[in-house]
């Protein structure tokens, strides 16, 4: 996260218009986003790495954007746009062939070794 910040200082100060206002609500939004926000988003992110393949783990962070304009279509009554359509469908789409690749590398390996696949239970 600290080299992903680098390329946003720069941005910001060659875009400087003026320092933030520092109101109470600014602290405490700055601080949800920072802390708590973050905290929870990494913990869960090593908590599904420790229960799942990462290839299971990493297709499931590639489905959040989907899930977010889908609950801001559903919660908050936005409509996506049609570009935001076709852009969650490729992002289906992409997820699909994906796990289809994965089923079919797994029933070669699995008939190679002359084993039946074995499919486990998601754990909740």
């Amino acid at each position: 996260m600290g080299f992903g910040s680098l390329p946003l200082i720069a941005a910001a100060v060659l875009t400087h218009s003026g320092w933030p206002v520092w109101t109470s609500t600014f602290v405490w939004c700055l601080a949800y986003t920072a802390l708590l926000a973050n905290a929870v988003c990494w913990t869960l992110w090593i908590f599904a790495l420790r229960l799942l393949p990462a290839g299971a783990a990493g297709m499931g962070t590639l489905a959040v954007p989907v899930v977010g304009v889908i609950a801001a279509w559903i919660q908050l009554g936005e409509q996506p746009a049609l570009v935001e359509g076709v852009g969650m469908a490729m992002i289906i789409a992409a997820l699909a062939v994906l796990a289809a690749g994965g089923l079919v590398a797994a029933r070669r390996g699995a008939a190679a070794a002359g084993e039946e696949p074995v499919l486990l239970p998601v754990i909740d």
